[in-house]
């Protein structure tokens, strides 16, 4: 039925390899009715230092500089993944109210193989429905992209393509030339894609994005000659590799960490709601590391989860 084809759809937030997984565990799952999360054991790590003994009552009061200054967010997202462009709001309202907390953004590989619109329609037949669903649970627009996806069906627009490790160079790149600002330029290729239509993978394109943080008077070729840069290319594999190295067996976007002092808590693991993943914030904050994860919607839009 069309909730089970939406399930199966909504698996675009997992890289082609897993989803491979987890088909062959999904029968498994079904008879056991549970949903469960296979992460990576933690690696032995030092204890951290104590924190001050007086901490502030919540997070949205200002906090000595001394306890935020080894803090910050690591955000694990791709350009392509449907369920962070639906997350960019949470997003957005964690990093306004917690400016002590820097966002350490890893573009991953969901789309490590090349793909196309009218080719992940062929994949997944329901897509439309699934698009029209995201848009409803999550209030990010998929207006424009449904059109894109009819315009490459009948031959009237481009069929865009998608491929995440060539997507992570001019994200490497323009986090070269303005740097600090590694969120919202993620989240600009993720609106051009999804929220407007338009195709990320032309240089005309990544230009006129990136042209939003640089200064005027920067040569108009800057980002090509950035992505062109040996040094910047070898920085955009490894946060790729990062990434998937910290999300373990199965890579799931988008994830969320809170990281201090060299170890990280788990703060979100798929799509999930603002309050969801606030109240897990505000427990890691506070030095709660074992309180539940916010394990959203991305493996199912009414919550469950097969692999």
């Amino acid at each position: 039925d069309l909730l089970n084809a939406i399930q199966a759809l909504s698996q675009l937030s997992y890289s082609p390899s897993a989803r491979r997984y987890i088909a062959k565990k999904q029968l498994l799952c079904q008879q056991k009715n549970q949903k469960s999360f296979s992460i990576s054991p933690p690696r032995q790590r030092a204890a951290p230092p104590s924190p001050p003994a007086r901490l502030p009552a919540g997070p949205f009061l200002p906090r000595p500089k001394a306890y935020a200054a080894a803090m910050n967010l690591l955000y694990l997202t791709d350009v392509f993944c449907p369920w962070c462009y639906g997350f960019a709001p949470v997003m957005r309202r964690l990093a306004a109210e917690h400016p002590e907390l820097p966002v350490r953004v890893l573009g991953g590989n969901l789309m490590d193989e090349p793909q196309t619109l009218t080719g992940m329609l062929e994949e997944y037949p329901t897509i439309r429905e699934f698009f029209a669903r995201l848009q409803e649970t999550t209030g990010q627009s998929t207006e424009h992209f449904r059109q894109a996806l009819e315009q490459a069906v009948a031959g009237t627009g481009p069929d865009l393509l998608m491929h995440s490790p060539a997507m992570n160079l001019p994200l490497a790149a323009l986090r070269h030339l303005a740097p600090g600002h590694e969120l919202e330029q993620m989240e600009a290729f993720q609106m051009a894609f999804y929220a407007q239509g338009r195709d990320v993978m032309a240089a005309g394109e990544q230009a006129a994005i990136a042209a939003a943080w640089l200064p005027a008077g920067t040569p108009a070729d800057a980002l090509t000659a950035a992505m062109a840069d040996p040094a910047i290319r070898s920085a955009a594999r490894h946060d790729a590799a990062e990434a998937e190295e910290v999300m373990g067996e199965f890579l799931l976007y988008p994830t969320l960490y809170l990281e201090h002092d060299g170890q990280r808590t788990l703060l979100a693991r798929g799509y999930s709601d603002y309050a969801s993943v606030r109240a897990k914030l505000d427990d890691a904050l506070r030095g709660v590391r074992e309180s539940p994860v916010a394990q959203g919607a991305a493996c199912g839009l009414d919550g469950k989860c097969c692999f």
